[in-house]
């Protein structure tokens, strides 16, 4: 692994806050938005694709900035050991909590400000947005916080002392629904998931042909979803639904009832149903015999991935 590191640090506002950003093949836009968040916060951005040259000139860039740590990993370790990689170097240079942000997040200027200023609550484990999109979580409200069951990886605050209670981002479900498991287990351990009210996030989520329907009051959104993200989608749900179903019952039955209804417009308003298909019966299978990790490559070559 290389590390591309400016030693020269920046002055930091309010608390010693770490920013960690994954990145596989990022665009020029990474770039400004490092930048500005280097102003005011140690960054650490985290590169997991070993064969990545056509992003070279966006990490040297990136490397060049100050108060960031470029990290570059040789082989392709997944969402999870990337963010856990980020997490040993923030607690290890100092750092009272980390904010975790994916490549395609687009964040205001003061966001990161707006989630520490409702961060001081004892009981804290993880805190982010209220909105991603626009659309808010829709639990109950209470001093301009929400508690939902789970909030999005990208956009959380972290504070130090929930690794310590928790540990770190389950590395054996490599992606997909990492951010789901690491919140249960923070509210097994007696803390509080929290989302501020008010506060958004702009967040990519799907390929550039997914659809929104309204049903109702529903909104169910056609994703767009490669195969090999299906593999996953199905693994990691069905794996969460029978680690942390009896515990939470209610989440349990929303979790199962979006899963089936994102099935139903995968296997129906979307392009390659078929290969879609098998990526969902090899991704179930799995989580019946306890598969963990990366996919094997027999199962991309099947679906087509890359």
């Amino acid at each position: 692994m290389t590390v591309s590191h400016n030693a020269e640090r920046a002055g930091y506002c309010l608390r010693r806050v770490c920013v960690i950003i994954p990145t596989f093949r990022p665009t020029l836009t990474l770039v400004e938005r490092v930048a500005a968040l280097s102003t005011r916060y140690e960054v650490v951005v985290l590169d997991d694709d070993p064969g990545g040259a056509g992003a070279s000139e966006v990490l040297a860039r990136i490397g060049c900035l100050r108060a960031v740590t470029l990290l570059r990993n040789h082989t392709n370790l997944g969402i999870a050991a990337t963010l856990n990689r980020g997490v040993r170097h923030g607690l290890q240079t100092g750092c009272e909590g980390v904010v975790t942000l994916d490549q395609d997040t687009d964040i205001g200027p003061v966001f990161v400000e707006q989630l520490l200023a409702h961060a001081g609550s004892p009981d804290l484990g993880v805190i982010g947005p209220g909105n991603i999109d626009g659309v808010a979580y829709g639990s109950e409200v209470r001093a301009g916080l929400q508690e939902p069951y789970e909030i999005l990886q990208s956009g959380m605050y972290i504070p130090a002392g929930t690794f310590a209670r928790v540990g770190l981002f389950d590395e054996g479900l490599f992606i997909d629904s990492v951010d789901t498991d690491f919140c249960l287990r923070v509210r097994d351990a007696g803390l509080k998931v929290y989302a501020v009210v008010g506060l958004d996030m702009q967040h990519q989520l799907g390929g550039s042909r997914k659809r929104s329907f309204r049903r109702g009051r529903y909104r169910p959104v056609a994703t767009d979803h490669p195969p090999f993200r299906w593999y996953y989608i199905i693994r990691n749900r069905l794996v969460v639904l029978r680690r942390y179903g009896a515990r939470y019952p209610r989440w349990a039955l929303v979790s199962f009832r979006r899963l089936v209804v994102a099935v139903a417009l995968a296997l129906t308003v979307e392009q390659g149903r078929m290969r879609k298909l098998l990526a969902m019966a090899w991704g179930a299978y799995h989580a019946l015999v306890g598969r963990a990790g990366p996919a094997p490559q027999r199962i991309s070559r099947d679906v087509r991935t890359c």
